[in-house]
């Protein structure tokens, strides 16, 4: 008590010293006397301990987490957590950071750097200054106490904020940017991103921190109730000594305020009198001018004109007259064959029966640049033999050629350009997309659509298609689809499967992507046959496996890639090992890349063939329970240095690559640079030289085979214009080699 009674007196300055200054004096408020505070103890008191305490609360808020999220999947049956306190973030961060680099989200501490490092100095501040505001008995104890009032609300708004950048300012360049639109997290209560549930909550420390604001708040009304009455008695009381001063002179400003007033309202007068007189003149002369005008226009037009306050003409609202098209549509039975000649159609169709709506002679169905081309609800309806182009631009709305949304549709040899999505399956299976051209607009990759996209739509047949110029061809939740010898060049994802099973990806030709196949969630796929070429986005896999069960992956060709096939949990269980089983995998930059937690796959019979790197084992870890050989049959390595003694066509020597190159490019990429330069020679021989140098091996090939095995006519392209080109740019080289040999002999004589 003798505490808190020493914080409400803090008595003015008197007897011989000096008084305290004025401004001062207003900020600190009037003092407390002995005699006032042993009346009414409680009252004075109030304040002191209410911020006190208020104090306590937010000090240990600093050392009690503020927000907790948890995320939810499939594949994460336990969940992922994020926790926040002020300062820090913990919990599953690698793993979430490790799930946000595939949708381009940058890394969790980027985040609120500047707010982490601050915000125990910030709250270390707020506490000095509600120690001020228990000795100010003004108004500005308010002011000093409201940081910390606001504290826990600017806590909330800067971490909406972030969860705004991050979700909003995804890379587009990211391999799994198609799979989640931008997006802002839900910060209390439950949201979702892409496939995972979350459900965020407010953590101790910030319940702390709202309980210290709702105790100043009330430490604010006790100070309020407090100290305004003496606040209130002090200002009387100035007022009143200097009240007497002052009389005089405000009756001498009244008087002169009272004969400038006259003086005005009389000038007022005069100005009012000429008002009215210039108004009633120029009343008369409109009138006049008016008089002129209408004798005028009944001179001219023989009828006088109409009022201006007559209705205006009224507008042509009668709608539009259907195309032609669409009309057909209308008047047709179900299953009727509705054939369409040559020419532009400018319109848009709704198909709702089950009719065959075929083109002669390759009709052209124009959107203008608005809406969806064609949009099907009704089941058994087939589109074939039409160019379709130009559709709408919106990727809010999908606009798109062809939207199917009933079973067992059917889209045949039609060829689609200019437009965002080009085929968009919704909830239709049974269906079959064939013989389609499709091209996407000529847009940064970030705001392209895709050019065919199924969602919940099981047993569909996709093949011989072109797909061009578009962002994915995506399997969304379906089953049992078949993709097979369709065409995708110059997009971001030959084709790209979230949660999709039983799918068969077979004889496809996938050039010049950013990413070949990529296989997420899903289970018991089939690749086979496949050739993926020049796969170099940011990524640049061949084929990408991510938490993929059941899989086979045979007789594919992948030559050219960044990464040939890029590996990440998978299998995601033991149940079936994952089979590669006569890949060819020649001229990557890396063949294979496992990340360390990989298990359970068998690779034979495969051809390694002249890539920088074989076999990369990303982040930290060995690789282990992954079988480079079964049933005594390896795959041929091109770096192998064994031989073959007794002619079965497999070494007789172990292969267990141990290139002491391969581990430092593992640790620094730059050194990528002086790959087959003398520099990398220098390396191996210092290894061979020093075997103390040589790294432990990544994998053992027990049983590697001497021969290649033979590449599967159905995934082979008779490349005769490269054969061409390659043959061209040689006899040039040939050319520029004899040029300067005979300008040196000429030199020489």
């Amino acid at each position: 008590m003798t505490s808190l009674r020493r914080a409400g007196r803090f008595d003015f300055p008197s007897n011989g010293h000096a008084p305290m200054n004025g401004f001062l004096r207003e900020v600190l408020g009037p003092r407390v006397r002995p005699e006032q505070f042993s009346r009414h103890p409680i009252r004075y008191a109030m304040p002191t301990a209410l911020l006190t305490l208020a104090r306590v609360l937010l000090l240990v808020s600093v050392f009690l987490p503020y927000w907790h999220m948890e995320l939810e999947a499939p594949q994460y049956p336990n969940g992922l957590f994020l926790t926040a306190h002020v300062n820090t973030l913990s919990g599953d961060v690698r793993e979430i950071d490790g799930l946000n680099h595939y949708i381009g989200m940058r890394p969790l501490q980027e985040a609120a750097k500047l707010e982490r490092q601050a915000s125990v100095w910030l709250i270390v501040a707020m506490v000095f200054f509600m120690e001020g505001a228990i000795v100010v008995h003004s108004r500005w104890a308010a002011l000093l106490a409201i940081p910390a009032l606001a504290f826990p609300v600017l806590f909330l708004v800067d971490l909406q904020y972030w969860m705004y950048a991050f979700g909003q300012g995804l890379d587009p360049k990211a391999p799994l940017s198609s799979s989640v639109k931008p997006f802002t997290p839900t910060i209390l209560g439950e949201g979702g991103i892409g496939q995972f549930k979350t459900y965020a909550e407010m953590g101790w420390g910030l319940y702390l921190a709202f309980a210290a604001a709702a105790v100043i708040l009330a430490a604010l009304w006790f100070h309020r109730r407090a100290y305004k009455p003496l606040l209130d008695a002090a200002r009387r009381s100035d007022r009143a000594k200097d009240g007497a001063a002052h009389d005089a002179d405000r009756s001498d400003a009244a008087a002169e305020r009272r004969a400038d007033v006259a003086k005005r309202r009389s000038a007022s007068a005069v100005a009012a009198v000429l008002v009215l007189a210039l108004a009633g003149a120029a009343t008369r002369a409109g009138a006049a001018d008016a008089a002129l005008r209408d004798a005028v226009v009944d001179d001219e037009h023989g009828s006088m004109a109409p009022p201006s306050d007559s209705p205006a003409a009224p507008r042509d609202l009668t709608p539009a007259v259907p195309g032609s098209i669409a009309a057909r549509i209308r008047n047709a039975a179900p299953g009727d064959t509705i054939e369409i000649g040559a020419g532009v159609y400018r319109e848009r169709l709704h198909i709702d029966r089950p009719i065959r709506l075929v083109g002669v002679d390759s009709p052209l169905i124009d959107g203008e640049g608005v809406g969806d081309l064609i949009v099907v609800t009704a089941p058994d309806v087939e589109i074939r033999g039409f160019v379709l182009r130009n559709s709408g631009t919106s990727l809010d709305r999908e606009h798109c050629a062809i939207r199917l949304l009933a079973p067992r549709a059917k889209v045949i040899d039609n060829r689609i350009e200019e437009v965002l999505f080009g085929i968009d399956l919704k909830q239709s299976p049974g269906s079959v997309v064939r013989g389609n051209s499709i091209g996407g607009k000529a847009l940064d990759i970030a705001r392209r659509g895709d050019g065919l996209r199924l969602w919940r739509s099981d047993e569909v047949v996709v093949e011989d298609n072109e797909f061009h110029g578009g962002r994915d061809a995506i399997l969304w939740y379906s089953r049992g689809v078949v993709l097979r010898r369709n065409r995708a060049h110059d997009c971001r994802y030959g084709f790209h499967l979230m949660f999709s099973d039983d799918v068969i990806v077979e004889q496809n030709s996938l050039r010049d992507n950013s990413v070949g196949i990529y296989l997420m969630y899903s289970h018991s796929i089939t690749l086979r046959g496949n050739r993926i070429e020049r796969s170099r986005g940011p990524s640049g896999y061949g084929i990408g496996l991510k938490e993929t069960d059941r899989f086979r992956v045979e007789e594919n060709v992948l030559a050219g890639n960044r990464v040939g096939i890029y590996l990440d949990g998978s299998p995601f269980t033991r149940e079936r090992p994952g089979l590669f089983r006569g890949n060819t995998l020649a001229w990557n930059d890396i063949a294979m890349i496992f990340l360390p937690s990989v298990r359970g796959n068998v690779l034979t019979e495969n051809n390694f063939v002249d890539n920088l790197e074989q076999i990369v084992v990303a982040g930290r870890g060995t690789l282990v329970d992954n079988d480079f050989s079964r049933d005594d049959r390896g795959n041929f390595w091109s770096d192998y240095a064994g031989y073959d003694a007794d002619r079965d066509g497999i070494g007789d020597w172990t292969h267990e690559p141990s290139s002491l190159m391969d581990s430092l490019l593992e640790r620094e990429p730059k050194l990528r640079l002086f790959l087959l330069s003398p520099a990398q020679l220098a390396i191996e021989f210092v290894a061979r030289a020093l075997p103390a140098t040589r790294p432990e091996s990544k994998f053992v090939d027990d049983a590697p085979l001497m021969a290649p095995v033979a590449v599967s006519a159905a995934s082979e392209e008779t490349p005769r214009s490269h054969r061409a080109g390659l043959l061209a740019v040689s006899l040039a080289l040939g050319s520029i080699g004899a040029f300067v040999l005979a300008c040196g002999r000429e030199a020489r004589s």
